[in-house]
Order: structure tokens, then C-alpha cells, then sequence
């Protein structure tokens, strides 16, 4: 929500804007439809509601023609009139969809609280990732900076990938080109990859690895799925519908404007345990691209600790370096 633009409103709910900040009300609700609706949420709101709809009190008999009507209506001009065109469909929105929407929101957030506290309860859960599509924002100022994924080496398609996750650790396994494996992982205290040839890379850090899991830029961590799913409280705008199945749910999550991450999250889960089967994010950013990709569950383990180390990922021979 824009707050630079509230005592503007608050000003004119209290009928004390002046005609320059009127003017600048009527091109602030004209430059975007999420304006109108903000204002119209203000004056639904508002503690003062009742003094704009109702100027006095209503006669016990029916008024004489001649009663001066004008005395009773706010004072108007083409700004004003403007702003008004430009909020009434919304307050007509806000006031009829406010008891659906709250109860639908209400119902969102209260499955957000079952799927996080439910996350805590699989041990672990192992996702393959599908690539629908790709995209690259529009090309850079020339006196930017050369971006650091410019001088990388090409990444392992993220296209049928797997990824193991449990409370913080992940292994992602990608295919390369060549169809070898390049394994990437952290065990909660340090990180690792794996290269099909070459020394295996170690770091301290154990998010130092983690640049190649979808999320990692916007604070949406796959790897602890509940600390993901703790992002869209006060990021998204959620919403319930049913899912695939008659026993599952889909909770929608669109991003709110001012905001990072994908813009869309779709999660299917069983609404009695809370497993989460499928996650799709639209337009994930990726480096220097948007993805849209749908995360599958394929199995849910209790992974030995030994499996989130780099010595379980290769043969002893190989040579450790450390970052």
C-alpha cells in the first residue's frame, strides 16, 4: 500500500484538503486502478464514514420542493467529479465482494498456518523440477555494470532436476548436457558441489552453494519448506480452491506489488495431512531469468545425516577443495 498517500485521503474524509491537494488525489486515483481501490477500502473504513454519506439528520416528513438540495451535497467540480468516477466502481466492489473476501482470506491464512506447522512433521521430502518456460527481462542500461552470472559458466539445466530437501539440508542433482551428474548440497553447516570431473568444492558457508536452487534470491528457501511458506503472509494475497482431487486443496499465492519473488505461487497438498505434492511459481527468479516451473513431490524419506555430506556424492579419490 502506498503511505505517502494517506493523510492526502485522511484530508479529504476530514474535508480539509486544498484545491492543489485535491488535484493531486483526482491524478493519483486516475493513474491506477489499485488507487481506486485503496481509497475505497479508506472510506469503508474510515471513522468518519458516516459524516460523508449522511450531512444531516434525515426529516420526519417529507421535504418541500423547494428545499435547497444543493445545501446537502458536497462540493463539486471536475476534480472532484473525477475522483469520484474513478472510486465508485471500486467502493461498489469492496462493499459487496467484503464478507466473501474476508471469509475466503480468513480460510487461506488458516491453511497457510496447517501447512507450515505441518512441514515440521515429514522428515523429508524429494521434488523433481519441471521447467515450463523462461524468460529474460529487458536488456540492462549500457553504463550498467556487467552482471557476475555474465562471467559464469553455463549452469546444469534446472529442467529434470531433483531436489532432496529436509530442515535446512538439500542435495539438487542436475544432468548436464553430456548427461553426467553435477551435485550440488549443504548439510546445515557447510555446502558443497560435485562436478562430474574436477576437484569437489567445499565451502564453510552452507548457503554458499545454494545460488542454484530456484528461490534463493527472494528468501523463498525450498529447502525448509515452512520458513518458504512463512514468506507469503504479509508478501502474497492468498485464496483457497479446490484441487486435483476431492481430499486435496490449492492455496493460490499473487504477489503484492512492492514486493520481491515470483508473482504467482500455486500449491497443491492433502488438506488432512498437509503434504505438500506440487508447487508452481510463476516468473521465479533465476539469475538473470524468470521461470515459470512446477516443483512434483516423488517421495518422502528420512535421509541419514551422511546423505547431505559430500562424501556421500562421490569417490573417495577425489580431490577436496576448500572456499
Amino acid at each position: 500500500m502506498n503511505t505517502s498517500i494517506q493523510p492526502i485521503i485522511d484530508g479529504y474524509l476530514d474535508g480539509t484538503l486544498s484545491p492543489a491537494e485535491e488535484q493531486h488525489l483526482a491524478d493519483w486515483l486516475q493513474a491506477d486502478p489499485e488507487n481506486a481501490e485503496q481509497f475505497a477500502a479508506n472510506v469503508m473504513l474510515h471513522d468518519r464514514l458516516r459524516m460523508l454519506l449522511i450531512t444531516e439528520e434525515v426529516p420526519q416528513t417529507a421535504p418541500s420542493v423547494a428545499t435547497d438540495w444543493s445545501r446537502l451535497r458536497p462540493r463539486v467540480g471536475p476534480l472532484v467529479t473525477a475522483m469520484v468516477a474513478a472510486t465508485a466502481a471500486a467502493i461498489l466492489l469492496v462493499a459487496s465482494g467484503v464478507g466473501f473476501e474476508s471469509q475466503s482470506v480468513s480460510a487461506a491464512v488458516l491453511q497457510l498456518d496447517h501447512l507450515i506447522a505441518a512441514q515440521a512433521h515429514f522428515p523429508g521430502n524429494s521434488y523433481q523440477i519441471t521447467v515450463e518456460s523462461r524468460s529474460r527481462p529487458p536488456r540492462q542500461h549500457f553504463f550498467d555494470r556487467t552482471p557476475d552470472w555474465k562471467s559464469r559458466p553455463p549452469k546444469p539445466p534446472l529442467d529434470g532436476a531433483i531436489v532432496h530437501a529436509s530442515h535446512g539440508r538439500f542435495v539438487l542433482v542436475r544432468t548436464t548436457m553430456a548427461g553426467e551428474q553435477f551435485i550440488t548440497g549443504s548439510d546445515g553447516h557447510s555446502s558443497w558441489a560435485v562436478a562430474p570431473a574436477g576437484p569437489v568444492r567445499v565451502s564453510a558457508r552452507p548457503d554458499h552453494f545454494n545460488h542454484d536452487l530456484p528461490g534463493h534470491e527472494h528468501d523463498m528457501p525450498l529447502t525448509t519448506l515452512g520458513d518458504g511458506l512463512e514468506q507469503l503472509r504479509a508478501a502474497y494475497i492468498l485464496r483457497l480452491e479446490h484441487g486435483p482431487t476431492p481430499t486435496h486443496r490449492r492455496l493460490i499465492a499473487e504477489k503484492r506489488r512492492g514486493f520481491r519473488g515470483p508473482r504467482r505461487i500455486e500449491i497443491d497438498y492433502g488438506e488432512a495431512t498437509g503434504q505438500i505434492e506440487s508447487l508452481r511459481f510463476t516468473e521465479m527468479p533465476y539469475g538473470p531469468e524468470r521461470l515459470d516451473l512446477r516443483m512434483d513431490l516423488i517421495s518422502t524419506n528420512s535421509y541419514d545425516d551422511s546423505f547431505f555430506g559430500h562424501a556421500f556424492h562421490h569417490s573417495p579419490e577425489r580431490t577436496i577443495v576448500e572456499e
